[in-house]
């Protein structure tokens, strides 16, 4: 269900919590294009800057107390590749 965006409550940060969450944010995306480029790396492919790379945990269908990590790679190609941990494996395309 969408909300409409009359309903939208924003709230600025405060400049001090503003500039940490930028700092964490940026942090976030160098650290995701690291997994990226190692990803890659494992399985053959470039991963060129600015490449989407996006970390989305999942609930194990196998083990409902489990979640399963997961960073997905848009390659140029428009394939993607995944890291699933557990088990720690890189998988093209997912």
């Amino acid at each position: 269900m969408m909300t409409d965006i009359t309903d939208q409550k924003r709230v600025p940060l405060d400049t001090e919590d503003l500039a940490r969450v930028q700092r964490l944010t940026e942090e976030a995306k160098s650290r995701l294009y690291e997994v990226g480029l190692i990803v890659g790396r494992t399985l053959g492919h470039d991963v060129p800057p600015g490449t989407l790379i996006k970390y989305e945990p999942q609930q194990s269908t196998e083990d409902a107390d489990q979640t399963v990590e997961v960073v997905i790679i848009a390659l140029p190609d428009g394939t993607f590749g995944c890291y699933q941990d557990p088990p720690g494996v890189c998988v093209y395309p997912c």
